[in-house]
């Protein structure tokens, strides 16, 4: 007999045993212990489980249908992911029936950690095969497709899973170890999805894999599932990273002690904010939720990498990216009461929010269960009553309200009947453009608080005003290429970061040459706060500028109408070639058939670049007899070994046997600049043998 829940909470054991309800059949003593324990999909707890291989579909938050393969516990229900948990006691035997259905696939099962011949085989579409599992140690295993060739695709497509071993006779500890010991569990599986890749899966090439969609128990916030313990309680959970990235989870308030990585305990467990799980591995933490958390306190399990979205959808279009991803709640169900007795503020808006400030924005927010007063405070929290605020019913306060418009205070009004008191009162404050034009551009908290008929003071709430004020910076900016001469086009490149500035969009760019006409520049991504600009700058725009130095400046626009800071770089032109010395000899004077025999003369000469703005030099040619077209001569090398200032020396080796018998021998030798440009050649003419050298050319002046 084999057992199948759908039960994502279990009752515990002594009211299952007081009502006298016995543990499924199957797996040795398997019963649901523990106070509250969530699984995702179905569990199985007998002694053989099906995993039946089929294709599926998730629903994304966008609306998007996103095609996936999953495990289904049986031949008529969809697919799931993850598959369904299979759990079982340590040194129980398993059986695990994987029936194949999958159009063209050959899928095998692997189970890491969990000692297996694996299967490089597979079963084929349409095919059964049992998997036999010794389960000797406890902890929480991945399953997965296995080693066939397709296996990584069919991993990356949604065919994984989890199996969860108890220590035998202690099902509340996770290991033998009773300092492991928990009073609920939650099993959280994280993964990927890139829709590119799960459109076609197997022709995709995988080094191109880029998730769109981050996912726990194959959903993503807000469809996420929510997590409900009360204060005082130790939560076990089991995390498994099946997706390709490494992930880092972490619970905002709350810290986690690793007992465990891939089911090996830890010799000294580590409480830790947050923990690396690389691809394919499990790890098992606890964490202790406050005595003294209050009830309804929510705290924030999430990707600590700060990937908190979906396919970069936005709450509207051109505005801010939506929050979603890896990420959910876990609320504190029974706990200490709230030390304020004073209501609380419900819905807390400052709308519009981002705004540059050029019109007011109106704070909203209610009180529960109802209240007659409430102050907001601008970034720095103050005592009960100093706030800026209003009254909406007639009440004696201790203290002086200021009007929304800041104009003047209001006495305290009489003390009404304490049976007025309203029900969910709402409240709307305008702060005006001249409140705004005070605050620097960035990110503004409005701390509220409400007061209710008995002058009690309620909890502080906040919200945040994203107070746009300031374009996108220009950073990374990049000239290809400078110097020039302007003889071909020069790319220009650079990144607009409107990330810090109110993370708007960056809608637009352009750049301009020493204050000229401004000239558009191709955004990478127009729908981000971070985005790479290029353009090519025409040759003949460098060409029409005389040589020297120009600012080339870029500024970028925002979704808001910002007009950020420019960047600026220098753009170099140097439209002259470089000059060449006369060259001499070395030895330098020699005749050619004097005794002892000169074999070899080394050429030399030095080359400058000159002009208004001289580039260092980048080499140097040279000819015999006659002078080519400029880069078609041999190497001449630099004295110092390399080209790289606006003054080299040069040099090259001639054999003396080359010297004809009758006729003048010309060497000649030119050098080109950064820019590109080509000097003019200087020559040297060598007499017939027999005669002593001479130059035949004046020097040359610079």
């Amino acid at each position: 007999m084999k057992k199948y829940t759908h039960n994502l909470i279990r009752i515990g054991a002594m009211l299952l045993v007081a009502l006298g309800v016995v543990g499924p059949a199957g797996f040795a003593a398997v019963v649901p212990v523990q106070a509250a324990s969530f699984f995702p999909g179905v569990v199985c707890e007998s002694g053989t489980c099906d995993l039946w291989a089929k294709s599926g579909t998730l629903t994304m938050p966008d609306g998007a249908v996103i095609p996936i393969w999953g495990f289904a516990p049986d031949a008529g229900s969809p697919a799931t992911l993850p598959g369904p948990t299979l759990i079982a006691n340590a040194g129980d035997t398993v059986n695990v029936v994987l029936h194949n259905t999958l159009a063209g696939e050959t899928v095998s099962l692997d189970f890491l950690g969990v000692p297996l011949v694996p299967d490089l085989t597979g079963v084929p579409s349409g095919g059964t095969r049992t998997y036999t599992l010794t389960l000797d140690n406890p902890g929480t295993f991945l399953y997965q497709a296995g080693l066939t060739n397709n296996g990584p695709r069919q991993v990356s497509m949604g065919l994984f899973g989890a199996v969860v071993v108890r220590p035998a006779g202690q099902p509340l500890q996770a290991y033998d170890d009773s300092a492991t010991a928990f009073t609920d569990e939650a099993l959280l599986v994280f993964s990927e999805i890139d829709p590119a890749f799960n459109a076609n899966p197997n022709t995709f090439l995988l080094e191109d894999f880029s998730p769109r969609y981050w996912l726990i128990n194959g959903k993503s916030f807000p469809q996420t599932d929510q997590y409900t313990f009360d204060a005082g309680r130790r939560v076990l959970f089991r995390y498994i990273n099946a997706g390709f990235d490494h992930h880092s989870i972490g619970l905002l308030g709350l810290r986690e002690t690793v007992l465990a990585k891939d089911a090996a305990p830890q010799l000294s467990p580590l409480t830790v904010n947050t923990e690396i799980m690389g691809a394919g591995q499990t790890m098992d933490v606890l964490v202790g939720i406050p005595a003294g958390a209050v009830t309804g306190k929510k705290y924030l399990l999430y990707e600590t990498s700060l990937i908190q979205h979906n396919a970069n959808q936005r709450l509207v279009p051109g505005g801010p990216v939506a929050v979603g991803g890896m990420m959910t709640t876990i609320t504190v169900g029974v706990g200490a009461p709230s030390p304020l007795v004073g209501p609380l503020v419900a819905d807390p808006r400052v709308t519009p929010s981002p705004t540059t400030g050029a019109q007011g924005v109106t704070l909203y927010a209610s009180l529960v269960p109802g209240g007659v007063g409430m102050e907001y405070f601008i970034d720095v929290l103050g005592p009960p009553g100093t706030g800026i605020g209003v009254i909406s019913h007639p009440v004696f306060l201790p203290f002086m309200v200021s009007s929304s418009s800041g104009g003047g205070s209001t006495p305290p009004p009489p003390a009404p009947d304490p049976g007025t008191l309203l029900v969910g009162t709402s409240f709307s404050f305008v702060i005006p453009e001249s409140v705004l034009a005070a605050l620097p551009g960035g990110y503004h908290t409005f701390y509220i608080r409400g007061v209710d008929a008995s002058g009690n003071w309620g909890p502080v709430s906040s919200v945040v005003l994203n107070l746009d004020k300031v374009g996108p910076d220009i950073v990374g900016m990049e000239l290809t290429s400078s110097p020039t001469n302007g003889q071909v086009d020069v790319a220009l490149r650079a990144t607009a970061d409107e990330l810090h500035n109110g993370n708007a969009v960056v809608n637009g760019a352009t750049y301009a040459i020493d204050g000229g006409a401004p000239q558009p520049l191709l955004l990478a991504k127009p729908d981000q706060p971070i985005v790479a600009l290029t353009a090519t700058i025409p040759a003949a725009d460098i060409l029409a500028l005389s040589e020297g130095t120009h600012t080339v400046s870029i500024q970028a626009t925002d979704s808001m109408g910002n007009v950020g800071a420019p960047g600026t770089i220098t753009l170099i032109v140097d439209k002259t070639g470089p000059l060449t010395d006369p060259i001499i000899t070395v030895p330098p004077d020699f005749q050619v058939l004097e005794t002892p025999t000169v074999i070899q003369v080394q050429i030399q000469t030095t080359i400058v670049d000159g002009g208004t703005f001289p580039t260092s030099l980048v080499t140097a040619e040279g000819f015999i007899r006659g002078v080519g077209e400029p880069g078609t001569g041999f190497e001449v090398f630099a004295t110092d070994g390399q080209f790289n200032e606006p003054s080299e020396e040069v040099f090259f080796d001639i054999s003396t046997v080359n010297f004809p018998w009758w006729g003048v021998y010309t060497v000649s030798i030119r050098g080109k600049d950064a820019a590109g440009n080509w000097g003019p050649a200087t020559l040297l003419r060598i007499l017939p043998p027999g005669s002593v050298y001479q130059l035949n050319l004046p020097a040359i002046s610079r």
